[in-house]
This record gives C-alpha cells, structure tokens and sequence, in this order.
C-alpha cells in the first residue's frame, strides 16, 4: 500500500517536471537564450546532454532508450 502510493507519487512528480521542462524549452524558442524559465537554461542543458550521450555513442543511445522507456511507458 505505501509502496503504491509512492510510486504514484514519483510518477505524478516526473510527469510535472516533464511538462515543466516543456514549457521552459518552449519559452526558451520563443524569447531566446536570454529568457530563463526559473532561473534555469534548459536548452543549454539539453544541449550538453546530448553532446554527452554524442560522445559516448552506444552506450548513451542505450541509456537515452531505457530513460525514454521508462518516461512513456504504459502504467
């Protein structure tokens, strides 16, 4: 019971940061690199993730997969 209720918990956090972090890039497209969603550069962020996950070919497109998997995946 605790354990379920904890799970929904996480998963209703991870959903709104999801969203959160939507908008942010959003905004950041729209008004440029100079607007800051919560004091935050998302884009830039984005960017050195996926320059990270560039530079460690397989292993970060595997890593990606499996985040990706468990972000979308079915409930």
């Amino acid at each position: 019971m605790f354990l379920n209720q904890l799970k929904r918990y996480l998963r209703d956090i991870l959903e709104l940061s999801v969203l959160v972090a939507g908008i942010a890039i959003v905004l950041q497209i729209i008004f440029g690199r100079d607007f800051s969603f919560i004091g935050i550069d998302v884009v830039g962020n984005l960017e050195q993730v996926l320059k990270v996950i560039g530079k460690n070919n397989l292993v970060g497109l595997f890593t990606l997969a499996i985040l990706s998997w468990i972000i979308v995946r079915k409930r």
